[in-house]
């Protein structure tokens, strides 16, 4: 059984001298002041150095480690016919962005793919057989911008993906694993995309290439299309996936997915083991190979390392282990809780762009040269000033801004006990530091009572909407080092929900708290933890409902896991469900209509906050109209669609104000 290592590397460790000079050189050529060359010698090293450690740690197939690449989808700009990003989407399962390619022109391969570099490069420092990974045509297609149809770009990116495919054989790849997100799952139609994988497999050695998909199952009936002989399924985030096994025909390869790359705790045996044991049952052993579900670019580089090496050291023991196998409907109108009275108020929903003087300023105090109480000052100022401008734009429910609050996850994170991790990527050629918590989780303090004050003294008889991270989020955004919590998810996420329950109490103490907003923005994402999810998040508002107005806002989202969980998910004790509508056409309002709204009030996204670009009044309203044959006019907030912390200072003032003269016309 071998051990086989997926698609691109965490380039951006900071413990790393190699990857701290190739962070520089990468800075200083996007600046112009560094030649390219010296951008791929440091690649170069890199791509040395992770190699020789991922065959030191036992390895059997290496991958290119894709240190040219910042997103697979980088692909397309390989491309003739590309004319380069447009924008940063969001990747509906995940808190990640990615460049959005665009397409102007016909698609053409004459141009060498960056992938062609990584694999030469590869190919010089080690003789083990190597991967190349490659966005599939459908997934790419649907991230593409693009004049032309879905399925005329998919057809496109299918013939070109059949060159790339080729040339990599034809270059010395071993493996090419196809990504294909995208198809996961049983919602989408075959045609979309089956036509086009058997177009990019014509003439293909199928027994080379790999058909990935993760974040959700394949579909049974794929599992058996002569298109492809080898699979690579994700196990960790998708138990559909083991029962779906029963239809790979005998003889085809399996690469699974049961180590969390997205994690960095270290499996157990009887972790590890369970999941082999339930694959075993309908692949032979000697066609399994045993990976990580995803890229491990996620992880602190020695985090990864050590995720190999235990995968490692399981295989080798194989043979001589064995292993064993909410509450009542609430409502406004049943809890006895403020709400405006008059119909369509507004808010935003939390956070505001972030200005440059602050960032300075959290700047000094991380080089300790400012200390963090004068920089705290620049913070309340903001605050006062945004609570200002929400009143000259007559906002109903003001917010403070979160001025205070660099990450959403990191604040909360940081105030109950965790501790900052090494770098790993965010979006584009960006990082951030995730929390991790190596101790049971504990709040020593209150965290946000005083920026609520803060702003609510300013704000006089308009209450401001308290805002706190909710614990889906805060687990799924953080890092685990902690064998307690390692073997209790559930104990996780309740720790975290009872820590929140003490600091809504503590902002209850004030007696000025009339409105609090949880933001869970991972609820939806990670299926699997569902339940775990819904029950601590309950327990991170119990005891409050008949006491303060509950918002849930949700948002990184697909359609169909909404759908899938919004019967649970408005049984949850919250008067308010907030929702990203306005840069989903108001697609999201269907799921209403085939389930209902529990009663509750809704919080209807009317600003994308995505774009720059300024709503018009008529938008608003037509939005609004859609959202009425569901709801009376009392039952709708008018709100962006997230925060505006992305948007400049001008965009965010342009866009508040058409929606606040937009509910002005509503309420005539």
């Amino acid at each position: 059984m071998k051990i086989a290592v997926v698609g691109r590397w965490n380039r951006h460790s900071s413990s790393r001298p190699e990857t701290k000079k190739l962070w520089k050189l990468r800075n200083l050529y996007e600046k112009g002041e560094a030649d390219i060359t010296e951008v791929l010698s440091a690649e170069h090293l890199v791509s040395r150095r992770i190699l020789q450690e991922l065959e030191e740690a036992g390895a059997d197939i290496l991958s290119d480690v894709g240190i040219g690449q910042d997103s697979v989808y980088d692909h397309a700009h390989d491309l003739d016919g590309c004319a380069g990003f447009s924008t940063l989407v969001r990747i509906p399962e995940t808190n990640q962005f990615h460049r959005q390619p665009e397409i102007k022109g016909e698609l053409d391969t004459k141009r060498p793919t960056s992938a062609y570099y990584d694999l030469n490069d590869a190919r010089v420092i080690t003789k083990k057989p190597l991967m190349v990974c490659f966005p599939g045509p459908y997934s790419l297609a649907k991230q593409t911008k693009t004049d032309k149809p879905l399925e005329e770009t998919t057809i496109e990116y299918a013939k070109v993906m059949n060159v790339r495919i080729k040339q990599a054989i034809l270059n010395g790849a071993a493996w090419v694993r196809i990504e294909e997100p995208q198809i996961s799952g049983y919602h989408y139609n075959w045609s979309d995309f089956y036509g086009a994988h058997k177009v990019m497999m014509d003439g293909v050695d199928k027994s080379k290439v790999i058909l990935a998909v993760w974040y959700n199952f394949l579909h049974i009936g794929y599992l058996a299309a002569p298109e492809f002989d080898n699979f690579w399924l994700d196990f960790v985030d998708s138990e559909k996936n083991f029962e779906n096994l029963q239809n790979l025909p005998k003889g085809k390869k399996l690469f699974a997915g049961i180590m969390n790359a997205r994690q960095p705790y270290l499996e157990t045996d009887e972790e590890l083991g369970h999941k082999l044991n339930k694959i075993e049952q309908y692949v032979d052993r000697e066609d399994i190979f045993l990976c990580a579900n995803t890229d491990l670019h996620f992880l602190p580089w020695d985090d990864a390392i050590a995720k190999v090496e235990r995968l490692v050291e399981f295989r080798d023991r194989l043979e001589d282990m064995t292993f064993a196998a909410p509450a009542k409907m609430v409502t406004p109108e049943t809890s006895k809780v403020w709400r405006p009275k008059l119909i369509f108020p507004t808010s935003a929903v939390g956070s505001f762009p972030q200005p440059e003087d602050l960032r300075k300023a959290r700047a000094k105090v991380r080089k300790v040269e400012m200390h963090p109480e004068d920089c705290e000052e620049i913070a309340i100022e903001h605050t006062r000033r945004w609570i200002e401008i929400q009143d000259k734009l007559d906002i109903t429910v003001p917010v403070d801004g979160e001025f205070r609050r660099e990450d959403m996850a990191v604040y909360f994170g940081v105030g109950f006990g965790g501790k900052l991790g090494d770098f790993v990527p965010s979006y584009e050629n960006r990082r951030y530091r995730p929390v991790i918590y190596s101790d049971r989780v504990y709040r020593s303090h209150d965290i946000t009572v005083s920026e609520f004050c803060c702003a609510q003294a300013r704000a006089g008889n308009r209450p401001v909407k308290a805002t706190i991270t909710g614990p889906a989020t805060l687990a799924d955004w953080g890092l685990l080092k902690n064998s307690y919590y390692l073997q209790n998810p559930r104990d996780f996420r309740m720790d975290l929900a009872r820590e929140l329950n003490h600091e809504i109490g503590d902002l209850m103490k004030t007696g000025l708290l009339k409105i609090l907003q949880v933001d869970e923005p991972a609820l939806t994402t990670k299926e699997k933890n569902l339940d775990i999810d819904l029950e601590a998040i309950a327990e991170a508002v119990r005891g409050y409902e008949d006491k303060v107005y509950l918002i849930l806002h949700i948002c990184y989202s697909t359609m169909e896991a909404l759908d899938r969980a919004w019967p649970k998910i408005i049984k949850l004790p919250f008067h308010q469900i907030h929702m990203e509508t306005a840069n989903r056409d108001y697609e999201l309002l269907k799921i209403v209509d085939r389930h209902g709204f529990g009663g509750k009030d809704i919080g209807l996204g009317v600003l994308d906050v995505h774009t720059d670009r300024i709503e018009t009044q008529e938008e608003i309203l037509s939005g609004v109209q859609k959202a009425l044959k569901y709801f009376k006019p009392a039952q709708i907030w008018l709100t962006p669609d997230c925060g505006l912390k992305e948007r400049s200072e001008e965009v965010s003032k342009a866009k508040l104000k058409v929606m606040a003269e937009a509910a002005k016309i509503l309420r005539k």
